[in-house]
């Protein structure tokens, strides 16, 4: 997957988001090497980008997702970015964000309260950040998997009303009913029997 994101009138963000497995096998020499392989593949980003110029060198970063070994200890809490970081495809790091500040301002409320601001008032706050976390983390990870991309654009997806329990869960929905939940389960079933699919065909093929 390309992205193309305009910084300014003249300077342009430029890169790819490329599988782990396909970038061992097609990566180059250097991350500058790397993007030109993959820019090529897409004649449309080679036309528009024809006349451009490198404004800076190429980096690549892997799996840019983190969840903290620790987010709190005696009288020290970390919130928002400092405990987790999501990939932003689905905009989920705002509302990480925030509601992890709410929880963790209830936290040394209560603990303020109690008079006790050691680790163990935090415990409660940090496992359900890291409950949050791995749940919106595999609609992000899944992003980057074609079988996940292929049934998630098909129109079909939304006749079992798969796409609304998606949907719900991206808008923040991240305590589902048990049938939202069934409706997930679903729909990374039929991921995981696409991938299958897709493994097979190209067994064939070759």
């Amino acid at each position: 997957m390309l992205w193309l994101i305009p910084l300014s009138d003249s300077v342009m963000s430029v890169g790819a988001v490329i599988p782990r497995e396909v970038h061992r096998q097609q990566s180059r020499a250097t991350a500058e090497d790397s993007l030109a392989h993959y820019l090529e593949d897409t004649p449309a980003i080679v036309r528009l980008l024809e006349q451009a110029r490198r404004s800076s060198p190429a980096r690549f970063d892997a799996d840019y997702s983190y969840l903290a070994t620790r987010m709190a200890g005696d009288r020290w809490v970390a919130v928002g970015d400092a405990a987790a970081f999501l990939d932003p495809i689905f905009s989920t790091g705002v509302f990480l964000a925030m509601q992890g500040g709410l929880e963790a301002a209830e936290a040394v409320d209560v603990g303020l309260r109690a008079g006790d601001l050691s680790a163990r008032t935090f415990v409660r706050y940090e496992r359900i950040v890291r409950k949050r976390y791995h749940h919106f983390r595999r609609f992000a990870v899944g992003f980057y998997d074609p079988a996940f991309r292929e049934l998630w654009f098909t129109p079909s997806r939304k006749r079992l009303g798969i796409y609304g329990a998606i949907v719900a869960v991206l808008a923040g929905n991240w305590r589902p009913s048990a049938l939202t939940r069934a409706k997930i389960e679903l729909f990374f079933a039929l991921v995981a029997m696409q991938r299958l699919i897709r493994r097979v065909g190209r067994t064939g093929r070759s």
